[in-house]
């Protein structure tokens, strides 16, 4: 009998699928995001001021018990909580770093509750090097993997929150604003906004460094 072709579709092997990764915001997502968040604390803090002539403490976002307030009270929380379950999980890689992270928003949380800066002249003059030393630790444990470019984003909108909140007193003066005048609540509400959208961006960014949850950085 003669031999015939078989011409039904072999199957082919199947290359293995890496496992998935969760899908992280982009740099123009972050940038929405905090211009969002932005967006949100400034007309809360000017409703307050035109409406309720800064009374509703909860959205004064100068006031300790501002809602600002505790949602970075929350991420302090969040990113020490991260730090330390990278070291639970025994990662060995970047080790140093995470101690360093881990400590050093522990000591933001414990500020941020305590109010301990309050107390210390010149404070922004010893909140740099921390902020500095928590970025450096940021960018190393970022190095290589897709969440770098978030977290500098997340560290320039912390760093801008920062220059208002050292400048901006300083031209609220020379603009002859009162602390009284929307200009000033303006000043307000972009400080504590760009702050909070930095830390939005970040925290997440922590939990998957932390939990592995990442991918190498596309060239």
């Amino acid at each position: 009998m003669p031999f015939t072709t078989d011409s039904r579709p072999r199957p082919t092997a199947v290359a293995a699928r890496p496992p998935l990764q969760g899908r992280s915001l982009g740099v123009v997502g972050a940038l929405a995001l905090a211009a969002g968040v932005v967006a949100v604390v400034t007309a809360t803090q000017l409703w307050d001021y035109d409406v309720h002539d800064l009374h509703v403490r909860v959205l004064d976002s100068a006031s300790r018990r501002s809602y600002t307030h505790a949602l970075s009270t929350l991420a302090f929380l969040a990113a020490a909580a991260a730090g330390a379950l990278a070291l639970w999980r025994g990662v060995r890689e970047r080790r140093g770093s995470w101690h360093a992270a881990t400590w050093l928003f522990a000591f933001l949380l414990v500020d941020n509750v305590t109010r301990i800066h309050e107390h210390v002249p010149h404070w922004p003059v010893v909140y740099l090097p921390i902020l500095l030393a928590v970025s450096a630790a940021l960018l190393v444990l970022s190095a290589g993997s897709d969440q770098q470019r978030l977290v500098v984003v997340g560290l320039g909108l912390l760093m801008s929150s920062l220059v208002i909140h050292v400048v901006g007193p300083s031209a609220i003066d020379a603009l002859g604003w009162s602390p009284l005048s929307w200009q000033y609540q303006v000043k307000v509400a972009l400080k504590e906004g760009l702050e909070l959208a930095g830390w939005v961006v970040m925290v997440p960014v922590l939990l998957r460094l932390a939990t592995g949850a990442t991918a190498p950085r596309r060239a």
